[in-house]
């Protein structure tokens, strides 16, 4: 969880792989929302929409230009809503 957005990260590879290593479950959550962003720069909006209503998310950080709501946008990031 990043406690300074108050928000955690669907996935953040490197860190979540080393975890996974002490937990089977853990493990397993970890291949399987690899597996759902694989291909991360093609899915489409309304893949991401599909993802997030599935997972739970409720933004998007990118520098991708994406027709989805704009929450922020800082140089070459913009911040997405994704959900509610």
């Amino acid at each position: 969880m990043r406690i300074g957005a108050v928000r955690d990260v669907y996935l953040e590879e490197t860190k979540d792989v080393a975890m996974a290593m002490y937990s089977p479950t853990s493990a397993a959550r970890v291949l399987s929302r690899i597996g759902q962003v694989a291909g991360f720069d093609r899915l489409d909006e309304q893949a991401l929409r599909g993802l997030a209503e599935r997972e739970g998310l409720t933004v998007l950080v990118t520098e991708r230009r994406l027709s989805l709501p704009v929450l922020h946008v800082a140089q070459t990031v913009t911040v997405y809503r994704l959900g509610s």
